[in-house]
């Protein structure tokens, strides 16, 4: 198993603080999308990238609590894997126990992205269960 990293964006920076255990980075906007009313150099998102041990340690926590514990995980799409990466999803940052133990974060909805680049694709079909649903 061989993982590069992994990035985690999300619009709320203390959540993503606690789930990573980092400090995030600001994202701005590069170019202006006037469909979405968004301006170059308008802040988009917070953004972290894990290596290491901090990676090893997140993705533990991921594997065992955010996606094996979920109901309603019936496992991962194969169209999700991309060019030795894997994009996920989460619409609830609540999966993970260290957000859903405070009280401020209980009501919120906030999403997650998490992008897990590996240096060979078969890595990620390892540990990641693929389902053929579309």
């Amino acid at each position: 198993m061989k993982f590069n990293k992994v990035v985690i964006r999300c619009k709320n920076p203390e959540i993503l603080a606690l789930i990573s255990l980092q400090r995030p980075v600001k994202r701005f906007a590069r170019t202006s999308i006037i469909g979405f009313g968004l301006r170059a150099g308008a802040l988009v998102g917070y953004k972290v990238r894990l290596r290491g041990k901090q990676l090893k340690f997140f993705f533990k926590r991921l594997l065992n609590l955010a996606l094996f514990h979920n109901k309603s995980f019936r496992g991962i799409k194969s169209r999700l894997i991309q060019n030795n990466s894997l994009r996920l999803g989460f619409n609830n940052a609540n999966c993970f126990n260290e957000v859903a133990s405070i009280q401020k974060f209980q009501e919120t909805k906030v999403g997650l992205q998490l992008r897990i680049v590996a240096s060979n694709p078969s890595d990620l079909h390892i540990f990641f269960p693929i389902s053929n649903e579309i």
